[in-house]
Protein backbone atom coordinates (compact mmCIF):
# COMPACT_ATOMS: atom_id res chain seq x y z
CA UNK A 1 0.00 0.00 0.00
CA UNK A 2 2.96 2.27 0.81
CA UNK A 3 4.51 1.89 -2.50
CA UNK A 4 0.92 3.24 -4.24
CA UNK A 5 0.72 6.07 -2.12
CA UNK A 6 4.39 6.86 -3.01
CA UNK A 7 3.44 6.51 -6.49
CA UNK A 8 0.24 8.13 -6.28
CA UNK A 9 1.92 11.16 -4.09
CA UNK A 10 5.23 11.80 -6.80
CA UNK A 11 3.25 10.93 -9.52
CA UNK A 12 0.43 13.62 -8.79
CA UNK A 13 -2.47 11.36 -9.00
CA UNK A 14 -5.98 11.47 -7.68
CA UNK A 15 -7.24 8.24 -8.77
CA UNK A 16 -10.77 8.98 -10.55
CA UNK A 17 -13.22 6.75 -9.01
CA UNK A 18 -12.69 8.64 -6.00
CA UNK A 19 -14.53 11.95 -6.89
CA UNK A 20 -16.09 10.81 -10.46
CA UNK A 21 -18.84 8.20 -11.34
CA UNK A 22 -16.91 6.53 -13.80
CA UNK A 23 -17.12 2.84 -13.39
CA UNK A 24 -19.12 3.27 -9.87
CA UNK A 25 -22.00 1.28 -10.79
CA UNK A 26 -19.09 -1.61 -11.35
CA UNK A 27 -17.48 -0.78 -8.50
CA UNK A 28 -20.14 -0.59 -6.05
CA UNK A 29 -18.71 2.97 -5.35
CA UNK A 30 -20.48 6.36 -5.34
CA UNK A 31 -19.21 9.90 -3.65
CA UNK A 32 -22.27 10.48 -1.82
CA UNK A 33 -23.41 13.30 0.72
CA UNK A 34 -25.28 12.89 3.63
CA UNK A 35 -27.29 15.69 5.27
CA UNK A 36 -26.84 16.57 8.80
CA UNK A 37 -29.66 18.89 10.35
CA UNK A 38 -28.08 22.11 11.30
CA UNK A 39 -29.75 23.00 14.86
CA UNK A 40 -32.70 24.54 15.48
CA UNK A 41 -33.64 24.49 11.51
CA UNK A 42 -36.07 22.86 9.45
CA UNK A 43 -34.35 20.04 7.77
CA UNK A 44 -37.80 19.94 5.45
CA UNK A 45 -35.27 22.91 3.86
CA UNK A 46 -31.73 22.27 1.83
CA UNK A 47 -30.76 25.19 4.00
CA UNK A 48 -31.41 23.70 7.46
CA UNK A 49 -28.79 20.46 6.40
CA UNK A 50 -25.18 20.14 6.47
CA UNK A 51 -24.18 18.28 3.41
CA UNK A 52 -21.24 16.20 4.56
CA UNK A 53 -19.14 14.20 1.83
CA UNK A 54 -18.26 10.31 2.64
CA UNK A 55 -15.26 9.65 0.96
CA UNK A 56 -13.49 6.37 -0.15
CA UNK A 57 -11.50 5.03 3.23
CA UNK A 58 -8.35 4.74 1.04
CA UNK A 59 -8.50 8.35 0.04
CA UNK A 60 -8.91 9.34 3.58
CA UNK A 61 -5.50 7.88 4.31
CA UNK A 62 -4.05 9.56 1.14
CA UNK A 63 -5.55 12.74 1.94
CA UNK A 64 -3.78 12.69 5.40
CA UNK A 65 -0.44 12.20 3.73
CA UNK A 66 -0.99 14.90 1.85
CA UNK A 67 -2.44 17.23 4.23
CA UNK A 68 1.38 16.33 6.08
CA UNK A 69 3.14 17.74 2.66
CA UNK A 70 0.66 20.87 3.24
CA UNK A 71 1.28 21.86 6.96
CA UNK A 72 5.31 21.60 6.23
CA UNK A 73 5.15 23.89 3.12
CA UNK A 74 2.78 26.15 4.78
CA UNK A 75 5.16 26.06 8.30
CA UNK A 76 8.04 26.59 6.18
CA UNK A 77 7.10 29.80 4.36
CA UNK A 78 4.81 30.88 7.60
CA UNK A 79 1.91 31.72 5.31
CA UNK A 80 -0.90 30.98 7.31
CA UNK A 81 -0.98 34.48 9.65
CA UNK A 82 -0.78 34.20 13.39
CA UNK A 83 -4.50 36.13 13.68
CA UNK A 84 -5.83 32.87 12.22
CA UNK A 85 -7.09 30.40 14.97
CA UNK A 86 -9.22 27.89 12.96
CA UNK A 87 -8.11 23.94 12.30
CA UNK A 88 -4.23 25.00 13.49
CA UNK A 89 -2.82 22.61 16.62
CA UNK A 90 -2.87 24.03 19.66
CA UNK A 91 -5.50 26.99 19.27
CA UNK A 92 -9.05 27.19 19.61
CA UNK A 93 -11.88 29.43 19.40
CA UNK A 94 -10.96 30.56 23.13
CA UNK A 95 -7.65 31.88 21.98
CA UNK A 96 -9.91 34.38 20.04
CA UNK A 97 -12.61 35.15 22.67
CA UNK A 98 -9.92 35.82 24.93
CA UNK A 99 -8.28 38.43 22.59
CA UNK A 100 -11.22 40.02 21.47
CA UNK A 101 -12.12 40.09 25.56
CA UNK A 102 -8.95 42.12 26.30
CA UNK A 103 -9.05 44.55 23.60
CA UNK A 104 -12.82 45.55 24.82
CA UNK A 105 -11.54 45.69 28.29
CA UNK A 106 -8.15 47.98 27.57
CA UNK A 107 -11.03 49.95 25.74
CA UNK A 108 -13.18 50.39 28.70
CA UNK A 109 -9.69 51.44 30.90
CA UNK A 110 -9.15 53.83 28.59
CA UNK A 111 -12.56 55.16 28.31
CA UNK A 112 -11.49 54.60 24.50
CA UNK A 113 -14.56 53.68 21.78
CA UNK A 114 -14.33 50.24 20.28
CA UNK A 115 -15.69 49.39 17.33
CA UNK A 116 -16.48 45.68 16.56
CA UNK A 117 -17.07 44.06 13.57
CA UNK A 118 -17.98 40.29 14.02
CA UNK A 119 -18.72 38.43 9.96
CA UNK A 120 -19.85 35.41 8.88
CA UNK A 121 -18.41 34.18 5.91
CA UNK A 122 -22.03 32.92 3.73
CA UNK A 123 -20.92 29.41 2.30
CA UNK A 124 -17.04 29.18 3.23
CA UNK A 125 -16.73 26.08 1.82
CA UNK A 126 -19.25 25.25 -0.78
CA UNK A 127 -18.25 28.85 -2.56
CA UNK A 128 -14.50 28.56 -2.69
CA UNK A 129 -13.39 29.22 -5.91
CA UNK A 130 -11.00 26.53 -7.74
CA UNK A 131 -8.98 28.13 -10.19
CA UNK A 132 -8.20 31.29 -7.45
CA UNK A 133 -7.29 28.25 -4.75
CA UNK A 134 -4.98 26.99 -7.87
CA UNK A 135 -3.80 30.56 -8.27
CA UNK A 136 -2.56 31.19 -4.63
CA UNK A 137 -0.98 27.87 -4.65
CA UNK A 138 1.08 28.39 -7.26
CA UNK A 139 1.86 32.22 -5.60
CA UNK A 140 2.38 30.40 -2.22
CA UNK A 141 5.46 28.48 -4.30
CA UNK A 142 3.90 25.11 -3.28
CA UNK A 143 5.53 21.93 -5.10
CA UNK A 144 4.19 20.98 -8.55
CA UNK A 145 2.95 17.76 -7.50
CA UNK A 146 1.02 18.74 -4.37
CA UNK A 147 -0.56 21.55 -6.78
CA UNK A 148 -1.63 19.20 -9.51
CA UNK A 149 -2.64 16.86 -6.59
CA UNK A 150 -5.46 19.26 -5.00
CA UNK A 151 -6.48 20.19 -8.49
CA UNK A 152 -7.09 16.88 -9.29
CA UNK A 153 -8.67 16.83 -6.06
CA UNK A 154 -11.26 19.54 -6.11
CA UNK A 155 -12.05 19.19 -10.22
CA UNK A 156 -14.31 17.04 -12.42
CA UNK A 157 -15.65 15.96 -8.88
CA UNK A 158 -19.06 14.50 -8.90
CA UNK A 159 -21.72 13.14 -5.82
CA UNK A 160 -24.77 12.20 -5.31
CA UNK A 161 -27.11 12.77 -1.72
CA UNK A 162 -28.09 10.29 0.34
CA UNK A 163 -31.30 10.25 2.35
CA UNK A 164 -32.21 7.37 3.94
CA UNK A 165 -31.98 4.48 1.23
CA UNK A 166 -32.90 6.96 -1.52
CA UNK A 167 -30.32 8.44 -3.93
CA UNK A 168 -30.27 11.52 -5.53
CA UNK A 169 -29.27 11.82 -9.57
CA UNK A 170 -25.29 12.40 -9.66
CA UNK A 171 -24.37 15.98 -9.77
CA UNK A 172 -21.31 17.95 -10.43
CA UNK A 173 -19.26 20.31 -7.70
CA UNK A 174 -18.27 23.13 -9.81
CA UNK A 175 -16.95 25.15 -7.28
CA UNK A 176 -16.19 24.87 -2.98
CA UNK A 177 -14.28 21.95 -1.18
CA UNK A 178 -15.97 18.35 0.32
CA UNK A 179 -17.08 18.89 3.72
CA UNK A 180 -16.06 15.82 5.60
CA UNK A 181 -12.76 15.83 3.94
CA UNK A 182 -9.44 16.71 6.28
CA UNK A 183 -8.10 18.82 3.63
CA UNK A 184 -11.02 21.21 3.43
CA UNK A 185 -10.31 23.12 6.19
CA UNK A 186 -6.45 23.86 5.99
CA UNK A 187 -7.35 24.47 2.18
CA UNK A 188 -9.75 27.01 3.24
CA UNK A 189 -7.17 28.52 5.67
CA UNK A 190 -4.86 29.31 2.43
CA UNK A 191 -7.18 30.32 0.44
CA UNK A 192 -7.81 33.36 3.18
CA UNK A 193 -4.04 33.63 3.98
CA UNK A 194 -4.13 37.13 2.36
CA UNK A 195 -7.35 38.82 4.35
CA UNK A 196 -6.98 42.27 4.50
CA UNK A 197 -4.57 44.10 6.87
CA UNK A 198 -5.21 47.45 8.54
CA UNK A 199 -2.82 49.65 10.32
CA UNK A 200 -5.58 50.88 12.91
CA UNK A 201 -7.61 47.98 13.19
CA UNK A 202 -6.77 44.25 14.62
CA UNK A 203 -8.59 41.53 13.24
CA UNK A 204 -9.53 38.10 15.03
CA UNK A 205 -9.77 35.27 12.72
CA UNK A 206 -11.48 31.57 13.01
CA UNK A 207 -12.15 30.03 9.76
CA UNK A 208 -14.49 31.71 8.43
CA UNK A 209 -15.56 33.46 11.55
CA UNK A 210 -13.57 36.83 11.74
CA UNK A 211 -13.64 39.77 13.99
CA UNK A 212 -12.58 43.09 13.58
CA UNK A 213 -12.28 46.24 16.23
CA UNK A 214 -10.62 49.28 16.24
CA UNK A 215 -10.45 51.86 19.19
CA UNK A 216 -10.32 55.61 19.80
CA UNK A 217 -11.20 58.66 21.92
CA UNK A 218 -13.84 59.84 18.98
CA UNK A 219 -15.80 57.71 17.80
CA UNK A 220 -16.46 59.68 14.27
CA UNK A 221 -12.80 58.83 13.70
CA UNK A 222 -13.16 55.20 14.64
CA UNK A 223 -16.19 54.68 12.78
CA UNK A 224 -14.45 56.16 9.46
CA UNK A 225 -10.94 54.13 10.22
CA UNK A 226 -13.21 50.87 10.43
CA UNK A 227 -15.10 51.56 7.23
CA UNK A 228 -11.75 52.49 5.12
CA UNK A 229 -11.01 48.90 6.20
CA UNK A 230 -14.35 47.37 5.02
CA UNK A 231 -13.59 49.51 1.95
CA UNK A 232 -10.82 47.52 1.41
CA UNK A 233 -12.24 44.25 2.66
CA UNK A 234 -15.23 44.48 0.16
CA UNK A 235 -12.31 44.40 -3.20
CA UNK A 236 -10.61 41.69 -1.34
CA UNK A 237 -13.92 39.54 -1.25
CA UNK A 238 -15.34 40.45 -4.89
CA UNK A 239 -12.04 39.29 -6.27
CA UNK A 240 -11.88 36.47 -4.93
CA UNK A 241 -15.67 35.55 -5.12
CA UNK A 242 -16.38 35.56 -1.01
CA UNK A 243 -19.53 36.47 0.17
CA UNK A 244 -20.90 37.89 3.70
CA UNK A 245 -23.29 36.30 5.17
CA UNK A 246 -25.18 40.09 6.35
CA UNK A 247 -27.80 38.40 8.58
CA UNK A 248 -25.23 36.55 10.62
CA UNK A 249 -23.12 39.66 10.65
CA UNK A 250 -22.98 42.29 13.10
CA UNK A 251 -21.92 45.73 13.91
CA UNK A 252 -21.65 46.95 17.42
CA UNK A 253 -19.39 49.88 19.34
CA UNK A 254 -18.61 49.32 23.03
CA UNK A 255 -17.83 51.65 25.31
CA UNK A 256 -17.90 51.19 29.19
CA UNK A 257 -21.81 51.52 30.41
CA UNK A 258 -22.89 51.75 26.64
CA UNK A 259 -22.95 49.66 23.78
CA UNK A 260 -24.39 51.56 20.36
CA UNK A 261 -25.19 50.44 16.77
CA UNK A 262 -22.96 52.11 14.19
CA UNK A 263 -23.91 52.55 10.80
CA UNK A 264 -21.56 50.67 8.48
CA UNK A 265 -21.75 49.71 4.51
CA UNK A 266 -20.52 46.65 3.27
CA UNK A 267 -21.60 45.18 -0.06
CA UNK A 268 -21.12 41.62 1.30
CA UNK A 269 -18.42 40.41 -1.71
CA UNK A 270 -19.47 38.82 -4.90
CA UNK A 271 -22.18 35.89 -5.44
Amino acid sequence: MASYFETWLFGAIWRKKWRQKQQCARLGFYPNVIMLAKPNQDRTYPQGNRPISLTNATAKIFERIILTRIKSHCKAIDCIPPKQCGFREGQSTLHQLIRVTNIINEGFAHKFYTVGLFLDVKRAFDKMWHDGLTYKLIKLQFPDYLIKIIHNFLHNRTFRVRVNNSYSNTGSCLSGVPKGSILSPYLYNIYTHDFPQHSTVSTCLFADDSAVLSQGVQLKYTIKAVQHFLDKLETWLTHWRITINVDKSQAIVFRKWRVIDPPFQLMGGAD
